[in-house]
């Protein structure tokens, strides 16, 4: 099949997001964008891993350049708060940990030993305070702007951002989509030809639109995927969170802001989920994620109120986990959450849209827009394999707390069935080689330390004085590193010199 002429059915940042990339890197192929002007966006505040960096590296965008008009931060790292046990609170920062290991000559599972060594002085919730100067910015609320090789660190890769994810789409909307046809409409129907594809659709506006692909960026709704082409639904079971009530709460002062602007997403659990605090430049969005099948709307929106102290207007979001059995089908692509949606932990919505988008855009370039069947299931394996494995390193993040203080964290450590791949022996046995993995900073940020299921050697004898000398070598690496960290500027002064300068 030639791709000649595509039809973008959806606006929000996924549509936008998709059309901004391939009017950038497809010029040939005539898009069209159907927006619904009766659909509200969600709109509370988007976090985003270091992944974004590949897309806005394809677009060629400079952080200068979008971010003051998305109120736009960044991101080191997320915290951790009350998930491992009430009290406790750990980093997972972005980037590797090579530089760290190069210079201590200790690799994280001699980390691990000198932990069951010294645990009074070496704990394994700093695991990331360790390894990567981000852990240790986040901590600090420092940022730097400008690669630091002898640390391991490129801020090109290793900073995510916080974004208004509809003020995102509505930026890649004017700077790339002026060539785009946009119009406001929504679907009424489909025609479909002999074998089942989509040859095209009726607006309630009475337009009737034919192309070679379309694209489905309805969100939940997931219109075309799943109403249209009948596309099953995989959910997840073992996730139990399903619905949120969110919020965007300015700040009360310029004070306020400098006080609150800090370089993470925290999550903290609560009594049937966790809440989420993303601070953008002129606001912050907070949400609390929870289960219906432990916690009413009224009890949680109560609760969420009680733990912000906010008394203003909220929004109540339910939401579906799962995935559809195909990404691509047909002449179909859906991207966004018509894919499929794990939840809001880990920042995986954006995640799985960018990647979709990008996988799009080589398959269109690959044979100058000629696909076929192998680059449609190549496509679908991909795109299945993301979304399974990401669910299950977000189920961890339940499943490894020590919390049974409430009978959601009981069901969440003791009745649900994880059959985790991800922590198998075969991953975890051989630490050396999973370097660059978040799996291992949340794990031992959740105190589930690998080696003392599978290395049998922590029980040979062990040479005293040479791991005193490790415990002395790591200590006052991380003292050099947090004395270096001071010197840079905190999160609100990066921002206000480099991209709100006026």
């Amino acid at each position: 099949m030639k791709i000649n002429k595509i039809v973008i059915v959806g606006g929000g940042s996924a549509g936008w997001m998709t059309a901004a990339a391939l009017a950038h890197k497809c010029p040939n192929i005539k898009l069209t964008l159907v927006e619904s002007n009766t659909i509200n966006t969600i709109g509370v505040g988007e976090s985003t891993l270091g992944q974004i960096n590949y897309y806005m590296e394809l677009l060629g965008i400079k952080d200068e350049e979008w971010m003051a008009a998305c109120n736009a931060t960044y991101k080191a790292s997320i915290q951790f708060t009350d998930f491992r046990d009430i009290g406790s609170t750990f980093q997972y920062p972005f980037g590797d940990f090579s530089a760290a290991q190069a210079q201590l000559d200790i690799s994280p599972s001699e980390f691990l030993t000198l932990r069951e060594l010294y645990p009074d002085d070496v704990k394994v919730e700093n695991f990331g305070d360790y390894y990567s100067i981000n852990g240790l910015m986040a901590r600090h609320n420092k940022i730097s702007g400008e690669p630091l090789p002898q640390y391991g660190y490129n801020p090109r890769k290793d900073l995510a951002y916080h974004m208004d994810a509809t003020l995102f789409g509505q930026y890649l909307k004017g700077r790339f989509c002026s060539d785009i046809e946009h119009l406001i409409g929504d679907v009424d129907d489909a025609e479909m030809d002999a074998v089942g594809n989509i040859e095209s659709i009726s607006l309630s506006t009475g337009e009737v639109l034919a192309a070679d692909m379309f694209i489905d960026c309805t969100g939940f709704k997931s219109l075309l995927i799943e109403k249209k082409l009948g596309v099953p639904f995989i959910e997840f079971e073992k996730l139990p969170n399903d619905k949120a009530v969110a919020a965007k709460v300015p700040y009360a002062d310029e004070e306020d802001k400098i006080s609150k602007l800090h370089n993470v997403t925290d999550c903290k659990g609560l009594s049937s989920g966790w809440l989420w605090n993303i601070p953008l430049w002129d606001r912050a969005g907070t949400g609390y994620v929870y289960s219906s099948k432990f916690q009413s709307t009224e009890d949680a929106e109560a609760e969420f109120r009680k733990e912000t102290n906010w008394d203003g207007e909220v929004n109540h979001i339910d939401f579906r986990h799962g995935y559809h059995e195909k990404a691509w089908h047909k002449n179909v692509v859906a991207i966004g959450l018509s894919f499929g949606f794990i939840e809001p932990l880990e920042s995986t919505g954006l995640l799985t849209t960018h990647s979709l988008i990008m996988l799009l855009v080589r398959v269109l370039l690959r044979n100058d827009g000629l696909v076929n069947s192998i680059d449609r299931e190549h496509f679908n394996k991909h795109s299945v394999n993301e979304v399974v494995s990401l669910s299950d390193f977000v189920a961890i993040h339940y499943g490894l707390s020590s919390r049974r203080d409430t009978p959601y964290w009981r069901y969440v450590t003791e009745d649900v069935e994880y059959k985790h791949e991800v922590l198998s022996e075969s991953d975890f046995g051989e630490l050396n080689s999973y370097l660059h993995t978040s799996l291992v900073y949340v794990a031992l940020g959740m105190g589930w330390s690998p080696q003392q299921l599978f290395d049998e050697s922590m029980f040979e004898p062990l040479d005293k004085v040479l791991w005193e000398e490790n415990k002395n070598l790591l200590t006052t690496y991380t003292g050099i590193v947090d004395t270096f960290i001071h010197t840079l500027p905190t999160h609100y002064e990066y921002l206000v010199k480099n991209i709100y300068k006026d």
